[in-house]
């Protein structure tokens, strides 16, 4: 969370406003990460991502490369 707030944090934040950010940060991570797992586990959403996994990490791969060659061309 540190690396998404750090735009916002500035020297004078009140150590009361950093504890309300750092848990406003878990409680939407919290909620996401609580939402996925339940869906997933429900009916058969695992065996359907089970069986898709090769090509998910193929385009995650993809991904990952595009990014990377941003990031080398300066774009990013």
């Amino acid at each position: 969370m540190l690396a998404l707030y750090t735009p916002f944090i500035e020297a004078k934040i009140s150590t009361e406003t950093l504890f309300g950010m750092g848990l406003l940060g878990m409680a939407i991570d919290g909620t996401w990460y609580v939402t996925v797992a339940t869906i997933l586990t429900r009916g058969d959403g695992v065996s359907k991502l089970r069986a898709q996994a090769r090509r998910i990490d193929a385009a995650m791969g993809v991904l990952m490369f595009v990014f990377a060659g941003l990031l080398y061309s300066g774009y990013l």
